[in-house]
């Protein structure tokens, strides 16, 4: 990465867009504290990710690409444990409430093996909420998602954006960003490129925007 320089401000999404090999999971990585930034610093909640680390991270929940599920656990033993795991003391009916809210509750008792892709992302939604963060990073969610499943995830991003939270998503859905971003930082060539206000987001040829700048310097 060379200049990757965003903010994302509480109750909007931004939406990270580039192809393949832009940079998006390597911002995010850095984000995460996966990767270390050879200049720069990366800040989540106003904690230093390499500072302050404990801090950063109870501000933030994560949902990858390919969440990690544990195939013979049912989705209530799921989240049970990575509650534990987290180091937050996570009530039951919190843990139901967010079942719930990610359309599961009905299949709580259901394992893991027998989910639909569209099911598991939204469990892994409900793990990465279970901190109550006010900030979500989320790494190409939609991807394999059929249109259905598509509109079901995005739909509680939305509603996560509406309750207040800060949410960065990655993404190379063109067609997908003028339903969920408040604003998009168009990536290319391991930098960021350009960023679209609401207005640009709303009126703006993307495909013409993306097309000039995914693909180096404008």
């Amino acid at each position: 990465m060379e200049d990757a320089t965003f903010e994302v401000e509480p109750g909007e999404v931004l939406a990270l867009l580039g192809p393949n090999g832009a940079g998006k999971t390597t911002t995010i990585h850095m984000l995460l504290g996966l990767l270390r930034p050879s200049a720069g610093r990366a800040l989540l909640g106003g904690f230093d990710v390499e500072r302050e680390p404990a801090e950063a991270y109870r501000v933030v929940g994560y949902l990858s690409e390919n969440v990690l599920l544990y195939a013979n656990l049912t989705a209530w033993e799921n989240l049970r444990f990575f509650a534990d795991v987290s180091g937050a003391t996570v009530p039951a009916y919190t843990l139901e409430t967010l079942l719930q809210e990610v359309g599961l509750a009905h299949v709580r008792d259901r394992r893991v093996l027998h989910f639909s892709k569209g099911m598991r992302q939204r469990l892994g939604l409900a793990i990465a909420l279970v901190k109550d963060p006010p900030a979500l990073i989320m790494d190409e969610p939609t991807t394999g998602l059929d249109p259905e499943g598509t509109e079901t995830l995005l739909a509680l991003v939305r509603k996560l954006r509406d309750e207040g939270r800060a949410i960065l998503l990655s993404t190379h859905d063109l067609h997908r960003v003028r339903d969920v971003a408040d604003r998009v930082a168009i990536m290319g060539a391991r930098r960021v490129q350009a960023i679209l206000g609401p207005e640009e987001v709303a009126s703006a040829d993307i495909g013409a925007l993306y097309r000039r700048h995914a693909g180096g310097a404008p």
